[in-house]
């Protein structure tokens, strides 16, 4: 594929080998029902407003190591394509770009940090160092290896960086990444249609809905050990863990609908009972099987979304999804404030930086669960003061943080990039 008619074309980086665009074929082999947080990127693969850059080695299905090597072609290309049909994406026409080296200086080149800079040298890194256009990098899971990470950065010539809050701000970032001197956007949350207010504040339980996972990182995951040695912590997010071990002391007022993927990854990993169906189902069992014991760590997620999070948003008056150790905002929070639920979050720039007053569209905390809880029991306690924050935080996120809204804030911001390159 040529790009001469399309300079201005945004080129998303081997999407088809990590699941923050939505399900690797590893993924939906193994029943995976984890949720896409960016699904509008996809979006745009479909509306061709952008195309895939694909290496031609990057997998998260096949292993680029022994008796697969042989087989390694045509298995990428069997997991490329499969990985489009599973999202719906005609593979005759969306574009594939194979080489950045063809790519202008008003493309914008779209990647992850966890799939590109957390990782050591790239097969395709001379590549992407050559290449001319505008290297944008999302930082989700910029825990990952931050010294190596920030040392690809700079190597690789990276042009701007972004994330759902400006992490910029925070102590961590500062310390591995503020050197760098990178510009940040901010690109925020935005909610799916299907989140929305049904129920009236009458009808709604006097309580807190309490979401999200937590997940224990093991002394051998070296690849977070300066997260571990700067916040004292095994976990991403120690403020749920501590909510649901006390789960059943705070049950007055919480209803918890947290997970511990640790707790759940066993169970969700034993073997099936021999297949005796069809032979095609035969094989379709045995590659599910495999997959299943290759994604572990991704099923624990499996229970946790079998709950319908719309109606237990709109079940309850309050709701709280404790945030990233790092300083990063939860999706649940304008998925549960667009279904008219007051919420309740940190005091932190994060959701200043997006226009959102404290103790007007939110309830602040200070994160400890002690206040948390007295913060609850207070606002349950006075009524009218809760609803007047969470009607005023529910019409804040309807006039601004749609999917739609937020896709659009995406595509501007791509825009001025490359009107100000040019």
């Amino acid at each position: 594929m040529t790009l001469q008619n399309n300079s201005r074309l945004l080129i998303l980086d081997n999407p088809q080998a990590t699941s923050l665009y939505g399900h690797t074929v590893s993924e939906w082999l193994a029943g995976s029902k984890l949720v896409p947080k960016w699904p509008f990127l996809i979006d745009l693969l479909r509306e061709g407003k952008a195309a895939l850059y694909d290496d031609g080695r990057r997998s998260m299905t096949f292993p680029n190591e022994g008796k697969w090597i042989q087989a390694e072609p045509f298995l990428h290309k069997a997991e490329l394509y499969l990985w489009l049909l599973i999202h719906r994406l005609n593979p005759f026409r969306v574009r594939i770009v194979k080489d950045l080296r063809q790519l202008s200086a008003e493309n914008v080149l779209f990647s992850f940090y966890i799939g590109r800079m957390g990782v050591a040298k790239a097969p395709d890194d001379q590549a992407y160092q050559d290449c001319k256009s505008i290297k944008m990098v999302h930082m989700s899971h910029c825990m990952c290896n931050p010294r190596l990470g920030a040392a690809n950065l700079e190597r690789l010539g990276v042009s701007v960086l972004m994330a759902e809050a400006d992490l910029s701000d925070s102590g961590y970032f500062e310390k591995y990444f503020g050197a760098l001197n990178l510009p940040f956007l901010v690109l925020p949350y935005g909610f799916s249609e299907r989140f929305r207010r049904t129920t009236a504040w009458v009808s709604r339980a006097g309580k807190c809905a309490a979401t999200g996972t937590f997940q224990r990182i093991g002394s051998q995951e070296v690849i977070w050990n300066e997260f571990t040695e700067y916040f004292k912590t095994d976990t991403f997010h120690p403020l749920r863990r501590n909510i649901f071990q006390h789960r059943d002391q705070l049950a007055d007022v919480f209803d918890i609908r947290m997970s511990d993927l640790d707790a759940e990854i066993e169970p969700a990993t034993e073997r099936h009972p021999a297949n005796r169906g069809s032979p095609l189902r035969n094989v379709y069992e045995f590659a599910r099987k495999y997959y299943e014991e290759r994604m572990r760590p991704f099923h624990g997620r499996r229970k946790y979304y079998d709950f319908d999070i719309v109606s237990f948003y709109n079940a309850n008056k309050l709701f709280v999804v404790p945030e990233e150790h790092i300083g990063l905002p939860p999706i649940g929070f304008v998925e549960g404030m667009a279904c008219g639920a007051g919420y309740l979050g940190l005091d932190h720039d994060m959701y200043r930086d997006l226009g959102m007053v404290p103790g007007v569209h939110y309830i602040p905390y200070d994160g400890s669960l002690e206040d948390l809880v007295e913060m609850v029991r207070y606002y349950l306690a006075n009524d009218d003061r809760l609803r007047a924050i969470a009607n005023s935080g529910h019409e804040f996120i309807s006039a601004n943080l749609s999917g739609e809204m937020v896709k659009q804030r995406f595509l501007d911001e791509l825009r001025d990039l490359q009107t100000s390159s040019g």
